[in-house]
This record gives C-alpha cells, structure tokens and sequence, in this order.
C-alpha cells in the first residue's frame, strides 16, 4: 500500500508542472496581445487643435484665433503654397496699374482688386491716421472668412499690405484686420505692425512667427 501511494505522488508532480507552465503560457499570451491590441488601437495624446476637432461643436473662426499658435503650425505647407500662389497675384495688379499705385488714396482700391481676383472676401479696406497721428498711417481691413481660409486669408493680406508699405511714399504704422465668420458673424480683431508685414513679405519672418507676433483681440 505504500509503495502504490508512493507512486501516485511522483506522477501528480509532472502533471502539476505541465498544469502550470500551460497556465503561464496562455497568461503570457494575453498579455503579449493586450500590448499589440493597446498599440493599434489605444489613441495617442492629441495635440489642442486634435482635442478641439474631437469636440461636438465644429470650429469656429474664434476658435482658430484663440489658438493662433498652435493652428497655424498645424494649417500645412499647401495654405503656405496657396499664399504663395496669391501673393504672385498683386504682382499681377501692379503691373496692370499705372504709377503711382501706392498712394493713400490708391492702395486700398488695389487690395480691393486682388482680393476680389483671389476669392478673399473683403468687404472693407482704408488707410486712416494712426491713433489720431498725422503723417502716420494704419491700414484696416474687414475680412469675411471661415475657419478652413482664416489663416490662408490673413496671410496674403499681410504680404500685400508689405509689398505696398514697402513702396508708399507715406509713413505706416499698424495693419488691423476686423475678422468676421461667415456663419456667426464677429470673430476677432488681428493687429500687427506693417513692418512684419514688410517683414513677412520678403522672407524674412516665417509665418508662424508672424502670427506669434500678432495682437489678437476677442470680438465684443
């Protein structure tokens, strides 16, 4: 009786380890596809414009302007080709108008003429006395834009509003955008100086800096 308990225990230690290294195994394995299931499908930290996108409501223009920075990074290299392609298109104006063509009186009616051959819709263009200052001038503008063209629409206003100081034979001081959303009316002010403008036109200030650089005031 003895000898056949003796038996018994020495044939239960093989299946015991069997038993565990199984139990292992198939630990092992869930673990392994967790880890595979986690890297396909678990998403990665979104950056704030991503997280905003991700939100119910859509974005509005106000909303591209509150996170200038880091929407402007994440606008691509095509809005820049765009911008490109437009700002060749004052060259076209200029050429088509005779001297002189950057007077007070005349460079709004050029903005006018290029947005118009470009799709911007600006409604508003002057050049008013900066801060009640005489000799020196500020250039405005309201621009009706949306969301996707925000950016693409500052940008090349900016680079014209550069190209024209750079060769007006008076003294600016400010560029100021009124920013107004197609769908949801007031969305901003943009305000810069005309020398980033310059600045900017030239290839000297990338965009991003540019922008970085900008005021931008709430609507309201």
């Amino acid at each position: 009786m003895v000898r056949s308990s003796s038996r018994m225990v020495g044939d239960g230690v093989p299946r015991f380890r069997s038993f565990l290294f199984l139990t292992v195994g198939i630990l092992f394995s869930l673990v392994l596809h967790v880890a595979v299931l986690s890297y396909f499908f678990v998403p990665l930290r979104s950056s704030p414009l991503e997280e905003a996108v991700g939100r119910a409501a859509p974005l509005t223009v106000a909303d591209q302007l509150a996170m200038a920075d880091v929407a402007i990074l994440e606008s691509g290299a095509a809005v820049l080709e765009r911008v490109k392609r437009k700002r060749q298109e004052m060259y076209g104006i200029i050429k088509e108008t005779s001297a002189p063509r950057w007077t007070l009186a005349r460079m709004p009616r050029m903005y006018v003429r290029a947005a118009e051959r470009v799709g911007i819709n600006l409604s508003r263009t002057a050049v008013v006395p900066s801060d009640g200052q005489n000799k020196l001038y500020s250039i405005t503008m309201k621009l009706n834009t949306t969301p996707e063209r925000l950016f693409e629409d500052l940008l090349t206003l900016a680079h014209w509003v550069g190209m024209g100081t750079a060769q007006s034979k008076f003294a600016s001081d400010k560029l100021v955008i009124t920013i107004r959303d197609e769908k949801r009316g007031e969305a901003g002010r943009f305000v810069t100086t005309t020398r980033d403008c310059r600045l900017l036109s030239a290839g000297k200030l990338s965009a991003e800096n540019f922008i970085a650089r900008g005021q931008i005031e709430e609507a309201g």
